[in-house]
């Protein structure tokens, strides 16, 4: 064979292994590429620093899944109503043993390691420098990382860098753009709140002249949050049981609730409940952050693709603000939680 039919034949055999290849990819989701094209992330598991040993001294003993006042929590909310306690996805056994203790990990609180391309060193360096380019740099400069409870870090710009600083950063710039963080009559609450994260990064930033709330409809999330909360003396911050959640929200004031990611993970039923209480008490606004939005409207959908403003309309809520959490249409499909901030105005009834 001559060297013209040598070279057609490597020829066919390329362009067949490259349909072979696009018929995986079309059909499995899995394609053949070369290593010298990726970045090393991508053909390793990302890893940055996961403190799992980072474990204060006061948490080991209390944080346990046997702990009497967890134990009294479930009990607790137990006795709550179905319509909010019952599980779409937060059922028991989402959160491991090891959970409890190094909450700060990565878990079904706060996605960090995953595999693709929103949890890679890459995109935890761009969200980073994108926020220290941005009118958010002073909070990125207030705000510090301590890798305390197993939270998943990279070192960057010489500092500890992880997914709690970058969104806390982001969305607190978003809040005190529309609402007043110096007025010591101001009050947030945080439904869904998880182990606390937002509540105590907005108690660093207003320094106890803002009333911050926390509750959520999970026992563990409430016993790790009031564990939290005390250890890093967050000031102004309060924890609510559920079971306690509609006598504070008939007698407190509220001028912002926020969800972040939690309505997504919720059945419809329970977000209605939560919605309904907070129109039926007059909290003016509400800031959502869904897992999903619809890509032609900008909706909140849940994880099912539920229209979640359904609800919201129904008492009353409207959209008067949309931003996405990345103002560059790049970093916003690559970015650490490339997802859409939107908030909600009650209607005067």
């Amino acid at each position: 064979m001559d060297a013209h039919g040598h070279f057609r034949g490597a020829f066919m055999i390329r362009n067949l292994l490259s349909k072979v290849n696009d018929a995986a990819g079309e059909a499995l989701g899995l394609r053949l590429v070369r290593e010298q094209d990726l970045y090393p992330w991508q053909f390793r598991q990302p890893r940055g620093s996961c403190q799992m040993m980072n474990l204060p001294p006061s948490a080991e003993d209390y944080l346990r899944p046997d702990n009497p006042r967890l134990r009294e929590l479930k009990e607790r909310y137990g006795r709550c109503d179905a319509r909010v306690t019952t599980p779409a996805i937060w059922e028991d056994g989402i959160l491991a043993t090891s959970d409890i203790s190094h909450f700060r990990r990565d878990n079904a609180f706060v996605w960090q390691e995953r595999r693709g391309t929103r949890f890679n060193e890459l995109a935890y360096a761009a969200s980073y420098y994108a926020l220290k380019a941005s009118d958010a740099c002073d909070l990125l400069t207030l705000l510090e990382e301590d890798g305390f409870f197993g939270a998943h870090v990279f070192s960057i710009d010489g500092r500890q860098v992880s997914r709690d600083l970058l969104d806390s950063v982001r969305e607190i710039d978003f809040v005190r753009k529309h609402m007043d963080l110096v007025n010591p009559r101001a009050s947030i609450l945080d439904i869904g709140a998880g182990y606390g994260r937002l509540p105590y990064r907005l108690s660093r930033v207003t320094q106890g002249t803002v009333n911050i709330y926390a509750t959520d409809a999970i026992a563990e999330s409430t016993f790790v949050s009031e564990f939290y909360l005390k250890f890093r003396a967050a000031e102004g911050v309060s924890v609510v049981p559920l079971d306690r959640f509609e006598t504070f929200i008939a007698s407190t004031p509220i001028d912002l609730a926020i969800n972040i990611h939690s309505f997504s993970e919720c059945s419809l039923t329970a977000i209605d409940w939560w919605v309904e209480r907070l129109s039926i008490n007059k909290v003016k606004r509400l800031l959502v952050i869904p897992n999903h939005a619809d890509v032609a409207t900008q909706r909140c959908l849940t994880n099912r693709g539920e229209d979640m403003e359904l609800i919201f309309e129904r008492h009353g809520y409207a959209a008067i603000i949309r931003e996405p959490r990345y103002p560059d249409s790049i970093l916003q499909r690559y970015g650490i939680d490339p997802s859409l901030i939107s908030l909600f105005e009650l209607s005067v009834r």
